[in-house]
Formats: C-alpha cells, sequence, structure tokens
C-alpha cells in the first residue's frame, strides 16, 4: 500500500540509496510474484529491472487473491461494525 501512495517503504533511519534498493526490491518482487505466468517478468528481465532505477519501474496490478483478501477484510470490518452497534444496544 506505501508503495501504491507514493509514501516511503518505512524501514527507519536508512539512507537515501537504501530506501531506492528496498523500493526496487518490493517492486521486482511483486512482479514476480504474479498468479498468472505470462504476467511475471523472466530471470533476465527481473535482472535488469534490479539493475536499472526504481523510477522507471511500475507497479503491477493486484492479483486477485489480493483483492479478495482485501474484499474480506472490509467485509468483517463491516460485521464487526454491525456487531458492535448490535452489542451496545
Amino acid at each position: 500500500d506505501r508503495l501504491s501512495e507514493g509514501q516511503d517503504v518505512g524501514i527507519g533511519e536508512a539512507t537515501e540509496i537504501e530506501e531506492e534498493i528496498v523500493k526496487k526490491l518490493a517492486l521486482v518482487g511483486l512482479c514476480c510474484i504474479q498468479m498468472t505466468p505470462a504476467n511475471r517478468p523472466s530471470m533476465s528481465q527481473a535482472i535488469e529491472m534490479l539493475e536499472g532505477s526504481s523510477d522507471t519501474l511500475q507497479l503491477p496490478p493486484r492479483s486477485f487473491l489480493m483483492l479478495a483478501d482485501e474484499m474480506s477484510n472490509k467485509e468483517c470490518s463491516n460485521k464487526l461494525s454491525t456487531c458492535k452497534s448490535d452489542v451496545e444496544e
């Protein structure tokens, strides 16, 4: 979420170079774990991505499982809110 919102990756007291490395590793990692194999980079593409600038890397689309998990969490939060209001009444 931090990457998609353009925030720091939040690793504490890191140098600018370390922040760049962490951002790059996270972006390449997210590309490599795409659900559909055709959407994943080859090893040579992943190496090129790691050797290049993180400014040229794009955040890959969220996977179906990630979206389903987010929806499930929202559903649980909504149900929890409803349960809390029912208990308070």
